[in-house]
């Protein structure tokens, strides 16, 4: 695991392709903006969480 203190409109580039933004940091909510690839499957950890759980009933 890595961690990364950003600020608002501070970047990191994950491999060639993808960049995540801090868009905005209210309480408890950071908002991210992610530019990536069309191929690239973005979503949720939770969705993916949710999506293992439900396969493995």
């Amino acid at each position: 695991m890595l961690i990364i203190p950003r600020g608002r409109e501070e970047s990191i580039v994950i491999g060639d392709s993808v960049v995540v933004t801090v868009e905005e940091i209210g309480g408890a909510e950071v908002r991210l903006r992610i530019e990536h690839p069309e191929a690239a499957s973005v979503r949720p950890g939770e969705a993916l969480v949710a999506a293992e759980w439900e396969s493995s009933l």
